[in-house]
């Protein structure tokens, strides 16, 4: 409900001033909230006012198109934007006559637009942009300041004069005037709440029989196109992929397809305009591929990906080599990647003007050290001969290879290799599960050799396949060139063989007495006195016994207790 109060302005009238007090003094900013002197309502924030605010009902409704025209004056427009979220759209006309805008909703402010003849104009920030064609200039910065401009505000059907004036100044840095009219100027307001539905609109004639037409759109999302990442050159934009998601308002163009001076965005409400750079449009336009876009994110200029180039390239960790025509632009050392050859990496070596070989798909950023590939190594040698590689995960192992014998490893590189070891490139593409593994019982201390279905390391606790070796953890010890026997099912690298469980015999085979130490399967310490020609079955940890007389045998019964 609203009580009344004695309040003091730092202006003549409510319209004219930016802050409302409570002392004479102006030392005491009012709290925030509303405020009327019975003819018009503002709001106060942090101490400053914000434009007039009507009720909704009151407001002009999104989507009207407001004419103007009339002798100097400040001319205000509330639109009430609904309860949507999304870009708000604003088309400004101010024809050929200078005319400042400035658009508020809640507290933030626009004064930047994109002219569909002149691209992005904006003066300073926070302030009115004036714009209009230079040789209808009535010198509205060199008669500055105005000290009584008459206000009038849109009621619905046209322009009522409010019967007050204000000041207004206008510095160097608010004029953006042009050679011809500017036409229609677009200013998009992202709306992403409804904390506030009106938009004020504020426009500045300060030379007589001026014009504009204005129309403020209902907010929505942006319209989508897909385009590249942002690329330095029109070149490297040509090499990329249209793969994201990006937004636009047209400004010149129409039905989807860019024209000069469009605005582009990452996000549905026009909040982030793009960064500046080149960017692939794909199939959009047959007249263009590419969009140079400014640091406001309005297109500048656009170009067709015509010129094509050979390139030699060379396949990572080889000597073979494709040749490929592009259109745009490679370096030497990029690395890029061939349709007929998937999973390669290939490295740029020259420009060539031999025929083309092979497809090019794209660049690519991963060096040659991520790429996984079927390795072949042969000993030549007469002994066993070891070598290092890096697997697809990044691990390395050491392999131990027999006299005379070849083995094809997956993995990203051959790290170390010794006299005698032939190593060549097989294929680009390998499954990084193809190796053998030696495994030891953690109870019965067998050999076992596997292959894993799962990734595996030194010292992780497996289990196999084999029904015969069901519920026995065996410790991964070493890759190995043998051939094997079952797989690699289950993995436990967070446990050890100490803690494995196992049935064990015991038997004395003394005359007397004999007392036998080991962990049981909770972990706790347990000795047993066993009489002469007796055996006793326990379940303990692998490996718990202590030393024990030599007439004593320890035997491995099973895995399951």
């Amino acid at each position: 409900m609203a009580t009344s109060g004695t309040y003091y302005l730092n202006g003549p009238t409510l319209s004219s001033a930016t802050a409302v007090f409570t002392d004479a003094a102006l030392s005491i900013c009012a709290p925030d909230g509303f405020y009327s002197d019975g003819s018009i309502v503002r709001e106060q924030v942090s101490c400053s006012l914000l434009p007039e605010v009507i009720c909704p009902a009151c407001a002009v409704p999104c989507n009207t198109n407001i004419n103007g025209t009339g002798g100097q004056g400040v001319y205000y427009i509330d639109t009430d934007t609904g309860i949507n979220t999304g870009a708000i759209i604003i088309r400004f006309q101010p024809f050929g006559i200078p005319d400042g805008i400035l658009i508020q909703l809640g507290p933030n402010v626009y004064n930047g637009m994109s002219s569909s003849n002149y691209g992005w104009l904006q003066g300073s920030a926070g302030l009115p942009t004036y714009v209009g064609e230079i040789a209808s200039d009535c010198g509205i910065l060199a008669g500055s300041p105005y000290p009584s401009v008459n206000e009038f505000k849109y009621e619905g059907s046209g322009f009522v004069s409010l019967g007050t004036t204000t000041s207004v100044t206008v510095l160097p840095g608010q004029v953006e005037l042009t050679t011809n009219p500017p036409g229609v100027c677009t200013i998009v307001v992202p709306k992403t709440s409804n904390s506030f539905t009106i938009l004020n609109t504020q426009i500045i004639g300060l030379c007589s029989g001026t014009g504009f037409d204005i129309e403020v759109e209902c907010p929505q999302s942006l319209s989508t196109w897909s385009g590249s990442i942002l690329a330095a050159t029109a070149g490297e934009a040509c090499l990329l992929g249209t793969t994201i998601t990006y937004y636009y308002v047209h400004v010149n163009g129409s039905s989807g397809v860019f024209g000069l001076y469009d605005m582009v965005f990452s996000d549905p409400n026009g909040q982030n305009p793009l960064p500046a750079g080149f960017y692939n449009t794909g199939s959009m336009s047959p007249s263009f591929n590419w969009v140079e876009v400014d640091s406001n994110g309005v297109i500048i200029s656009f170009g067709l990906c015509t010129t094509a180039t050979r390139y030699i390239v060379e396949r990572c960790y080889t000597s073979d080599q494709e040749i490929i025509s592009v259109t745009g632009t490679l370096t030497p050392g990029q690395r890029v990647i061939l349709a007929e050859h998937p999973g390669c990496i290939w490295e740029v070596v020259s420009t060539t003007s031999s025929a083309a070989s092979a497809t090019f798909v794209g660049i690519t950023t991963d060096p040659c050290t991520e790429q996984c590939a079927s390795w072949q190594v042969v000993n030549n040698n007469l002994v066993v001969t070891n070598f290092v590689f890096e697997d697809c995960d990044g691990n390395s192992y050491t392999f131990e290879l027999g006299a005379s014998q070849s083995v094809t490893v997956c993995g990203r590189q051959i790290l170390v290799s010794a006299p005698g070891l032939d190593i060549s490139v097989v294929d680009c593409e390998c499954s990084s599960i193809n190796e053998v593994w030696q495994l030891q019982g953690c109870c019965n201390n067998d050999i076992v050799n596997a292959v894993p279905l799962i990734s595996v390391a030194p010292g992780d606790l497996v289990k196999v396949s084999d029904t015969t070796l069901f519920d026995c953890w065996y410790e991964v010890i070493a890759l190995t060139f043998s051939n094997p026997t079952t797989t690699i099912t289950t993995k436990n690298a967070s446990i050890s063989c100490s803690d494995v469980c196992c049935k064990y015999q015991v038997c004395n085979g003394d005359s007397v007495n004999h007392t036998v130490s080991y962990t049981n399967c909770d972990g706790t310490p347990y000795t047993i006195s066993i009489p002469p020609g007796v055996c006793i079955t326990v379940c303990a940890r692998a490996n718990s016994f202590s030393p024990y007389s030599p007439l004593i045998t320890v035997t491995f019964d099973s895995c399951t207790c």
